[in-house]
C-alpha cells in the first residue's frame, strides 16, 4: 500500500523536479498502468501454478527490480519508462493475490480460534490503505520541505533532487523490501487444503 501511495503522491514532483517537466509524469506512469492491468487479468495463471505466496513473492521481486533500476537511472526517461513497466507487472502480480491472502488469513482464523473475522479482516484493511495514503502524503511535504524543494524554481537543487528521489524511489524500495522479508514467513499455502476441508468438516457437523 505505501508503495502504491508513495508513487502517485510523488510522482508528479519527480516528474517536474528531476526531468524539468510535469508532462512526463503521464508517460510512465502510464506505462506502469497499461501494464498493470494487463497482468492482474492474468495474475491467476501463476497463482494456480506457484501459489499465492510465490506470486506475491515474484511480484515483489520485479517490483524491487523496477525500483532499483528507477534510482540508478533516475534521470533516464527512456529507463523510468521501462522500470514503470516493470513496476506494473510487479504491482499487477501483487494486486492480484493481495486480498485472496487477507481472505485466507480469516479463514486461518477460524480454523484457529473458532471465529470467523469477516468485518475486522477487510475493515483492517481498509485501514492500512487509509494509513497508508494519508501518512504518504504528509511524508512527501515533510521530505520535500527538508530538502529544499522549491515549486516554482526552473531547475531544483541536488539536495531537493536527492528528495525526490527518496520519496519515489528509495522509500518506495524500503516498503517492498520489508514486505518481502515477512512474506517469506507466510507459509498458509501450504496447509490452506487441510484449512478449509476441516472448515467444510465443522459445518457439516454443525448442520447435524
Amino acid at each position: 500500500m505505501f508503495f502504491t501511495t508513495f508513487t502517485g503522491s510523488a510522482g508528479i514532483y519527480y516528474a517536474k523536479g528531476v526531468l524539468g517537466d510535469t508532462a512526463y509524469y503521464a508517460t510512465f506512469a502510464n506505462a506502469m498502468s497499461i501494464v498493470q492491468i494487463i497482468t492482474l487479468c492474468i495474475a491467476f495463471i501463476p497463482m494456480k501454478k506457484w501459489g499465492k505466496r510465490n506470486t506475491l513473492l515474484l511480484g515483489l521481486l520485479i517490483l524491487i527490480s523496477g525500483l532499483l533500476i528507477q534510482c540508478l537511472f533516475a534521470s533516464n526517461l527512456p529507463m523510468l519508462i521501462f522500470s514503470s513497466a516493470l513496476k506494473g507487472l510487479g504491482g499487477g502480480f501483487t494486486g492480484g493475490v493481495a486480498y485472496g491472502l487477507v481472505a485466507d488469513t480469516i479463514d486461518y482464523g477460524e480454523w484457529k480460534t473458532g471465529v470467523k473475522a469477516e468485518g475486522v479482516g477487510m475493515a483492517s484493511l481498509t485501514f492500512v490503505t487509509k494509513i497508508a495514503g494519508g501518512l504518504t502524503g504528509a511524508i512527501v511535504g515533510w521530505v520535500n520541505q527538508m530538502f529544499g524543494y522549491v515549486p516554482t524554481a526552473a531547475a531544483q537543487s541536488k539536495t531537493a533532487v536527492l528528495g525526490l528521489n527518496m520519496c519515489y524511489g528509495y522509500l518506495p524500495l524500503i516498503f517492498c523490501g520489508a514486505a518481502l522479508i515477512l512474506m517469506l514467513r507466510y507459509d498458509l499455502d501450504k496447509i490452506y487444503p487441510q484449512i478449509q476441508e476441516d472448515l467444510q468438516k465443522r459445518k457439516r457437523e454443525t448442520q447435524l
